[in-house]
């Protein structure tokens, strides 16, 4: 059982994005993992935009990101790319601090025309801080998450790109316990 944060980089409430990631936390739940979420919109804005690392919420939204065995990072298109408040919550992380922690990305936009927003934008962002694990990630138009959830075949597409995750997780898993076994 892995410890999976999932971090939500939309400034909106409520959101598709969460939305989105109330179903993917759900079904990691289901392969038996933990999941937390994070809102970067709840945590202090006064010190995000200033960078205060001695403030208990961003120091406590920091560790929480440090310590997961995996995270799920998601955020909705905005100019072409993730959104600020995502960026200025990463710009606080410390170098590498993802190395060796897969990550599963997602982003949610009005249109198709933001689907580059994923492999141009935010993967990038997650290899700066050390990640090398990081999966496919699927781009989620935001008119197929509705207030009762993800519309059927979209839903699918969540689940199957979820349960890949999930699988690569459990097959770290092992492996780590092999290794420790030996």
């Amino acid at each position: 059982m892995a410890s999976i944060v999932v971090l939500n980089g939309s400034p909106s409430n409520p959101s598709t994005t969460e939305r989105l990631l109330t179903e993917v936390a759900h079904r990691m739940r289901g392969h038996g993992h933990l999941t937390s979420l994070i809102n970067v919109r709840d945590l202090p804005a006064a010190a995000l935009v200033t960078a205060d690392l001695g403030d208990p919420g961003i120091v406590a939204g920091i560790a929480e990101v440090v310590a997961a065995d995996a995270l799920v990072v998601a955020s909705p298109v905005y100019k072409a790319s993730y959104s600020g408040l995502l960026k200025t919550f990463v710009d606080l992380l410390p170098p590498n601090c993802l190395a060796g922690t897969p990550v599963l990305p997602f982003v949610t936009g009005g249109s198709v025309g933001h689907v580059l927003a994923l492999d141009q934008g935010l993967k990038p962002l997650l290899a700066a801080l050390g990640a090398t694990t990081i999966a496919r990630g699927r781009f989620v138009e935001s008119g197929h998450i509705g207030p009762a959830g993800l519309s059927e075949p979209t839903a699918a597409k969540v689940a199957g790109t979820v349960d890949d995750f999930a699988l690569d997780i459990a097959v770290r898993s092992r492996t780590r316990l092999a290794a420790v076994a030996v």
